[in-house]
């Protein structure tokens, strides 16, 4: 009896792992983690979950050159989100960084996955 009690819980507390909830947009607010996100909400850019610190979920977008990932010189940033979408199930972030380094011909337009951004801790 012992075991099969032990054997249901370990059961049990293996689906629960696995039904994370998945992140959620109602009109302009994303919701994940119990953090709501809204446009206009400052994101402060934590440190980049690659080997090298660069950030593997937050990339830097422009019409000329695609997108491509955020150096790890941006680590500690700020950005203020302008943007929020869901895309095959997926909510983005559309943001604007609001450093002091950002010259007016620079890039600063980020593009951020939610729900990997925030489990591999490259937002705040």
């Amino acid at each position: 009896m012992k075991k099969i009690f032990t054997i249901a819980l370990l059961a049990l507390s293996a689906f629960s792992i696995k039904a994370q909830k998945r992140a959620s947009l109602i009109n302009d607010t994303a919701r994940y983690n119990g953090i709501s996100y809204t446009t206009g909400d400052t994101l402060r850019l934590e440190y980049g979950s690659q080997p090298d610190k660069s950030f593997a979920f937050i990339s830097f977008v422009s019409s000329s050159t695609g997108s491509t990932d955020l150096d790890k010189s941006r680590a500690k940033s700020k950005a203020v989100i302008e943007k929020i979408y869901v895309q095959r199930k997926t909510v983005y972030i559309n943001a604007k960084l609001i450093d002091k380094e950002i010259t007016a011909g620079s890039n600063s337009k980020l593009l951020i996955d939610l729900e990997a951004a925030v489990d591999n801790k490259e937002i705040k």
